[in-house]
């Protein structure tokens, strides 16, 4: 496991403080980690809904990358390894080397072949160990070709209602799971980037490489049934679970060519709109609907530690 990615359900879905856990696990093993995000991360309020947030500490020997603009935000002594010459609205993304401990805030770019290109890099500089953080509700670097295994953060932010936060991480935990297809279906569908098999076995290849709400939703209205969806990865399942369940009832299956691995759901039951949920029943109820582990970081950091060993 060279590369991990984290993906939260929301803005405080807990994902910093996974990503802060991570770290020093990792840091304790003595290993070098590389360390970037799809968004912006690390900064102390968060700029959209002006909620505290956890800050990111690395240790000395840490690899990074992050957006030019963001050096003034880093306070650690560092060595520029590398202008990628990828440009972001903050600036290129430069990959650098920590050499003292500090705070750090990471942006990176949004395109997965650039963040691949970022991850490779990382790696060759020495890295370990590559951590992805994601942006909300952003899947990408769920993606096989970017991470080879993800955590998925979900938490009371999303919504009061703890059966729907329930009910939407149980959603986007199905998707990221999709089963694999055929070695059948693979080849009938190799040359498209998103396809539909009907039990016929005629294929249709759209120009699109997502699977999306309103493509789902004209499929159904061709009165299409009994068939299958091939994607590439589960990141390129944008749909809700409304859709889902449509395409559930017209017997219409969606398939991977490449499988997502889900380490683990992490919950953040405290919200910072001032409500919370019971941890316990949160957790129980959350479990009772996937077979992933279910972790509360916060005090249960020994279970993610297990799952990473």
């Amino acid at each position: 496991m060279s590369t991990l990615s984290l993906i939260g359900m929301s803005k405080n879905s807990g994902k910093t403080t996974v990503l802060n856990t991570l770290l020093g696990f990792y840091y304790r093993r003595g290993l070098v980690l590389g360390l970037t995000s799809i968004g912006r991360d690390g900064e102390d309020q968060d700029l959209v809904t002006h909620t505290e947030k956890p800050r990111i500490f690395i240790g000395k020997g840490t690899i990074f990358a992050t957006a030019s603009s963001l050096f003034a935000f880093c306070d650690v002594t560092r060595e520029i390894l590398m202008a990628t010459g990828i440009n972001t609205p903050l600036g290129e993304v430069i990959i650098l080397r920590a050499r003292s401990g500090g705070y750090v805030q990471l942006a990176g770019p949004s395109i997965n072949a650039q963040m691949i290109q970022i991850c490779d890099a990382m790696l060759e500089y020495g890295a370990d160990r590559v951590i992805v953080d994601g942006a909300f509700a952003r899947k990408t670097p769920a993606s096989p070709a970017v991470s080879q295994t993800a955590i998925l953060c979900t938490g009371a932010a999303l919504n009061r209602n703890m059966l729907h936060v329930i009910e939407e991480t149980r959603h986007v935990h199905d998707l990221l799971k999709s089963d694999k297809a055929s070695c059948e279906l693979i080849e009938l569908t190799k040359e498209f980037s998103l396809a539909l098999v009907n039990d016929d076995k005629t294929c249709r290849g759209f120009e699109q490489a997502a699977l999306t709400d309103t493509l789902a939703n004209d499929l159904i209205k061709e009165g299409i049934n009994n068939s299958v969806i091939v994607a590439q990865d589960a990141s390129k399942f944008l749909i809700n679970q409304e859709t889902h369940q449509k395409l559930i009832i017209r017997k219409i299956k969606i398939l991977v060519r490449e499988c997502t691995k889900v380490l683990a759901v992490t919950i953040n039951p405290v919200s910072p709109y001032d409500y919370e949920f019971d941890a316990n029943e949160f957790k129980k109820a959350l479990k009772g609907v996937i077979a992933t582990p279910v972790i509360n970081v916060m005090e249960e950091g020994e279970e993610l530690y297990d799952l990473l060993v």
